[in-house]
């Protein structure tokens, strides 16, 4: 099915490989993530995260085959929609909530599918929510210090905090918030 014409939402397709089951949604927006996406999935399996909520790819125009329906389904994927428009993650996340509202889900949830992220812990979020949390926000702990902890890698140590140091206002001073 085709959807276009929707305030703010880009013109997209959608695939629903099955109804709707769950009262939660997992929306993963992917272009061209190859073998990185397959084995998220195959991670959200594992972990058993079909069980606590449909998984959507929200696709941004992918040509390298890794929405294929065989393979999506395989990895127990509920629905793929796939941007016919312009614009990026953004409007690949406007088109999935658009339409997760539409498919009338009680909380949605956002991944992206470059495998870097622990698709494991959705469950604990689905928990927060249930308890009546608004929002539900992770990190990547693996990089808090701490026993067992390691930080990031020197480069994206640094380029994490360049930002602060090089936001200036007139005359060097502090730009505004800071």
């Amino acid at each position: 099915m085709i959807y276009e014409k929707k305030k703010g939402v880009p013109r997209f397709a959608c695939t629903e490989y099955q109804e709707k089951s769950k009262d939660y949604v997992v929306l993963i927006p992917i272009i061209n993530e190859g073998d990185r996406i397959a084995r998220e999935l195959s991670r959200a399996c594992r972990a058993g995260v079909a069980d606590y909520a449909d998984i959507v790819i929200c696709d941004g125009g992918s040509t390298d085959g890794c929405t294929e329906e065989e393979k999506l389904r395989k990895r127990k994927v509920n629905t793929l929609l796939v941007k016919m428009d312009a614009g990026k993650q953004g409007a690949q996340l406007r088109m999935g909530i658009w339409w997760a509202l539409e498919r009338g889900y009680k909380g949605i949830i956002t991944i992206d599918g470059n495998n870097k992220d622990s698709i494991e812990d959705i469950p604990r979020f689905i928990d927060k929510l249930k308890e009546g949390y608004d929002l539900v926000q992770g990190g990547r702990s693996g990089w808090l210090s701490g026993p067992g902890r390691r930080p990031p890698p020197t480069p994206r140590r640094r380029r994490g905090r360049a930002p602060h140091r090089s936001h200036r206002g007139p005359g060097g001073a502090p730009g505004p918030g800071r």
